[in-house]
């Protein structure tokens, strides 16, 4: 036994100083004689998922559990194998049973948690937080892992003092620092998230998502010069930093730098011309600009220069398809993209569409429920669904499109404070007037002719847009408990009525401008608020100028479009329904703007 002891722990030291391979020989010699060893085996199972033998350390943990079960940290590291495999329902039964046996055992607690995290199971993820701060009340890693989960569930302030209790037991925490800088930003604090980056630079850190997140600080303070140099410093550091170079170019686009647009990719690229991530964000950028000739030319380079990689065929699919929706070499290209990515949700969702297109509605619904597969909260994928539901005549398009129970659209309250809603449309339109600051339509929104508000919108202290979100709040909450139950249903299914809101965001229509029809796949519940709507736009309008309708595709499928319900904008309207319905807006003619409040809704 002294032997086997001694034995070991000459293993532990060769696992320690990264000698695997002498680590796992030494289990070895020690399994000979006693084949039942459950250290032996868990040392083995560390060293062999440490050399990247993933199938080796799954073996090995599982017999060292089979000689005896209840270890709880052999529990604990084999989950967090698991989650190396994507393996994320089994490793959540693990940290379970580990934690279970060892109450104490904060590295079980935090890992389960970023697991959670990982998931979007933001709320279990800070119960088990709290409980593990109970053990370790001056652990900073758990603090920062907490503040990040209530950053996802949208609880800002309670993120904010998770990294600042973080940063009271730590205070030169990085990962505390950084996340309390983007935490403040969210919260529309530039300044004060500037001064967070500014100490990380003061203790030398350098990294590119650093510069990245102050060039988005500066860029929130109106400060484009110091927004474009962090961010040219963030591509310096990283030149294939795709975040970066669109947050640049967006910059420039926005406000009508077009000398400057797209200078970035074309730099790196002439010293980085094999980076398949530069090539394809170039050319999306150039297509999102309508520069359709230069993506295709860039495109067919980057294939004789790279080869036929998935991404540059499905963009050149998506140029070929603005030419000719039906034509066979479109489809070709998509299959060749999707043969290489077969569970890519954007491919199996495209060829869906060109399936659509021919008429093959069966056929489209064969790759939905492919990519259904891969992104079952896709909200795009049951959009499609719904189209092909309807044109088979199949009584599930009235079921999952239900306009009628589905759409709510009712005047808000005036907040206290306020005369009535018209005073506190006024209120509120003034705000607003003062955040659309932008001089040019954003690059990749549905808004065409018009402005939008950068950030979170309803995260904004501002007293109006708390007032706002207050009764916001409100009107949702009443919503969802208004609709029926249905377990199969996929928006109803998910109705919590506990909420988030994961985006939002103005819109400022100008004279002839409108939303191209759309959905929103990362939604769930959606919501637009009139603010401002000019006096043209009226309900007896025969031509509905301005209206918003629901049921039309972006598809443009001529006579087999269908409008499901058309809703007259007046000011304070609060219009909810479903993220996976098509909406968009008729063009309207007025001297006057129309503003509105829009957001995304997730259930918590």
């Amino acid at each position: 036994m002294a032997d086997v002891s001694k034995q070991l722990k000459h293993a532990i030291f060769s696992l320690k100083n990264n000698n695997t391979s002498l680590a796992i020989q030494i289990c070895d010699l020690v399994l000979t004689t006693a084949p039942m060893q459950p250290d032996a085996w868990h040392i083995k199972a560390l060293a062999a998922k440490t050399k990247g033998d993933l199938g080796l350390a799954e073996f090995c943990f599982k017999q060292s559990l089979h000689a005896s079960p209840q270890q709880a940290a052999v529990l604990s590291n084999y989950a967090n194998l698991l989650v190396s495999k994507g393996q994320f329902n089994e490793a959540s039964n693990y940290f379970d049973k580990s934690t279970r046996l060892a109450k104490h055992n904060i590295d079980a607690w935090l890992n389960w948690a970023i697991l959670l995290s990982r998931i979007e199971l933001y709320k279990s993820a800070i119960e088990k937080l709290n409980h593990a701060l109970t053990i370790a009340p001056e652990d900073q890693r758990l603090f920062v892992v907490l503040g990040n989960a209530y950053r996802h569930t949208d609880e800002l302030d309670h993120a904010l003092a998770a990294y600042n209790q973080a940063l009271k037991v730590s205070p030169n925490d990085i990962q505390a620092l950084h996340n309390k800088g983007i935490t403040l930003r969210l919260l529309h604090q530039a300044k004060s998230a500037i001064q967070c980056y500014l100490k990380l630079l003061d203790m030398n850190q350098k990294y590119p998502e650093l510069f990245f997140n102050l060039g988005c600080a500066h860029y929130d303070l109106n400060d484009n010069q110091q927004a474009s140099l962090y961010l040219k410093q963030a591509i310096e550091i990283k030149p294939d930093y795709i975040e970066a170079h669109e947050a640049l170019n967006k910059l420039y686009w926005e406000s009508h730098n077009m000398e400057c647009f797209l200078q970035s990719y074309t730099e790196c690229l002439s010293n980085f011309p094999l980076s398949i991530p530069l090539r394809y964000s170039y050319v999306a950028m150039l297509i999102m600009a309508q520069r359709n000739q230069e993506a295709k030319i860039a495109l067919e380079l980057a294939i004789n220069e790279i080869g036929p990689v998935h991404t540059f065929l499905h963009a050149l699919s998506v140029l070929k398809n603005k030419d000719n929706d039906k034509d066979h070499e479109v489809l070709e290209l998509l299959k060749r993209a999707a043969d290489q990515q077969p569970a890519n949700t954007r491919y199996q969702i495209d060829i869906a569409n060109w399936h659509i297109h021919s008429l093959s509605y069966n056929t489209a619904i064969e790759h939905l429920d492919r990519a259904l597969g891969t992104a079952p909260l896709n909200q795009e994928i049951w959009a499609f669904k719904g189209i092909c539901w309807r044109l088979l005549d199949d009584e599930k398009a009235s079921w999952l499109n239900d306009y009628s129970n589905f759409i709510q659209a009712e005047l808000l309250e005036a907040p206290d404070g306020y005369d009535n809603l018209e005073h506190f449309m006024s209120v509120l339109r003034q705000e607003l007037d003062n955040m659309h600051r932008s001089k040019h339509q954003p690059l990749d929104q549905s808004v065409k002719g018009g402005t939008q508000t950068m950030g979170h919108l309803l995260s904004e202290p501002r007293k109006v847009i708390k007032d706002f979100r207050a009764v916001l709040e409100k009107r949702i909450t009443t919503f969802l408990r208004s609709l029926p139950k249905d377990p199969k249903h996929p928006f109803l299914n998910r109705n919590t009525q506990q909420f988030r809101f994961p985006g939002s965001w103005s819109v400022k229509l100008q004279e002839g401008g409108f939303h191209t029809n759309h959905v929103h796949p990362d939604g769930w519940l959606s919501c637009c608020t009139y603010i401002e709507v000019p006096r043209d736009i009226k309900p007896d309008d025969p031509q509905k100028a301005g209206w918003l309708k629901f049921g039309e595709s972006a598809l443009n499928l001529e006579d087999n479009e269908s409008i499901g319900r058309e809703i007259c904008p007046q000011e304070g309207l609060c219009v909810l329904f479903p993220s996976y319905f098509w909406h968009g807006t008729n063009h309207f003619e007025s001297a006057q703007h129309r503003m509105t409040i829009s957001c995304d809704v997730s259930p918590c």
